[in-house]
């Protein structure tokens, strides 16, 4: 990877004072870094200034994200059982991930030192660089209340929206939506939303968020809310699955239902599906068989680039859209339960604030 002639030379100047740069040194330099580990980057700072330099600008954090997007880490974080209760002598910290973007991951934090009903704090951090920015509490609202979220991302690091849902107290079957906002640094309350979401997961594509919501079946995610930038709800049908079981995922630009058929006398089998905008109607991309004489039951599933992975109570089922193959790897210690997040992972030098150098 090389620098521009105009970037390089600016750097070159920057990095003047701290010695002779030369643009075939720089150069160097620069591609060393990028195909360290981004832990080892980290280590990198404190071996001299000048690389130290290099590796916080703009360009060099941008250059080590783009190499990081083509190998995502996926991960799944399991519901808890039985809550634990923290004590006075051993208080407990134990977070959930509600989201997680470009090496950015919001959680929630169940319990803090200071525990107290109502007290499960949100933050944004980076796990790889160890930086954490707590959101402030929201005076208008308590946790206290039955809560759903949800997080959108800007086309800045820096421009992040978080969703909160909570039932009225007061008004009987009427959702309260509340968000908080890092531009304006204080939460607001956009008015009632249409539903409830059934849970925390949600997809984010292109400035819109998503949610599954209940219609028909009891508990059965049979249609979609969403909120836009513009603060704008909108509600819309799921396609016809018969008796299989969606999931949401972000197919690129696109938002995309993985469904999940199980049958325990044919061959359990999966379709995705493709929403076309601006009118919300569903296109079947693909459908095939899934890989297992007796499919567990499926948990979870999440989509990057050309992968879909299925999570269910004991493998991990990758399908690569570009080859049309499944690949079937058993978990080891399983997914009793469901899951509070599945997705996927990529490391990056992003600041949890947003700030970075020219």
């Amino acid at each position: 990877m090389v620098l521009s002639k105009q970037a390089n030379k600016e750097m070159s100047m920057h990095l003047a004072h701290r010695g002779p740069v030369l643009e075939d040194n720089l150069d160097i330099i620069i591609n060393i870094l990028l195909y360290l580990p981004i832990k080892s980057i980290g280590r990198f700072m404190i071996v001299c200034k000048s690389w130290n330099e290099v590796i916080h600008k703009r360009f060099f954090i941008e250059m080590q994200l783009s190499r990081s997007l083509g190998n995502p880490i996926y991960i799944v974080i399991k519901a808890l059982v039985q809550r634990p209760t923290p004590t006075i002598d051993r208080p407990l910290s134990i977070h959930s991930i509600i989201a997680s973007w470009n090496g950015l991951v919001c959680k929630e934090s169940l319990f803090s030192p200071s525990y107290l009903p109502g007290h499960r704090k949100l933050s944004i951090c980076n796990p790889v660089t160890d930086q954490t920015f707590e959101i402030p509490e929201d005076s208008g609202c308590s946790f206290c209340q039955e809560t759903c979220l949800g997080v959108a991302f800007g086309p800045q690091c820096d421009d992040y929206r978080v969703y909160k849902f909570v039932r009225s107290p007061l008004l009987i079957g009427k959702h309260e939506c509340r968000m908080y906002s890092s531009i304006t640094e204080c939460w607001k309350s956009l008015g009632l939303a249409p539903c409830f979401p059934l849970s925390s997961q949600h997809v984010f594509v292109n400035g819109t968020v998503y949610w599954q919501i209940h219609k028909g079946r009891e508990n059965f995610p049979g249609a979609i809310m969403s909120v836009d930038s513009l603060d704008n709800f909108h509600t819309f049908d799921i396609p016809e699955i018969g008796s299989g079981w969606p999931h949401l995922v972000s197919l690129g630009s696109c938002l995309g239902l993985v469904v999940i058929y199980k049958d325990v006398v044919a061959a359990s089998h999966m379709s995705i599906w493709v929403l076309d905008m601006p009118l919300p109607t569903w296109t079947k991309k693909l459908e095939t068989d899934i890989p297992l004489p007796f499919l567990d039951v499926s948990v979870s599933a999440a989509a990057s680039g050309n992968l879909i992975v299925v999570t269910t109570c004991m493998h991990y089922l990758t399908y690569h859209m570009d080859k049309r193959m499944w690949s079937v790897s058993r978990s080891v210690d399983g997914i009793n339960g469901r899951t509070t997040f599945s997705g996927f992972f990529t490391e990056s030098l992003l600041s949890c604030n947003g700030i970075m150098e020219p």
